[in-house]
């Protein structure tokens, strides 16, 4: 599983670092944030790659899950088998922007 203790509210340090790195706005971070923590498992702060695929397969219909492994590799830069919040949300501001 993913590292323990996830919080609820981004700090107000990786919130400005986030808002230095991505073209999101302070709302829209702590948004995605929400969002991210409500899917993680009960006292972790990252997605292992079968928790990544589950959520992903609530979102699309059907079976997402050879979709679901390409993004996920995507965003397991280290490959350690986890994603993390701050690694998600500058891909997704990267997809957003084109500049991928």
């Amino acid at each position: 599983m993913g590292a323990k203790s996830a919080k609820h509210s981004l700090e107000s340090q990786t919130l400005q670092q986030l808002r230095k790195e991505v073209d999101f706005s302070e709302a829209e971070i702590q948004d995605w944030f929400s969002e991210y923590v409500s899917r993680l498992p009960k006292g972790e702060t990252e997605l292992t790659r079968d928790e990544f695929k589950n959520v992903y397969n609530t979102i699309f219909y059907g079976d997402a899950t050879q979709f679901s492994e390409h993004v996920f590799r995507t965003f397991d830069r280290d490959g350690n088998g986890t994603v993390d919040f701050k690694g998600i949300i500058a891909d997704i501001c990267k997809m957003c922007s084109n500049t991928y």
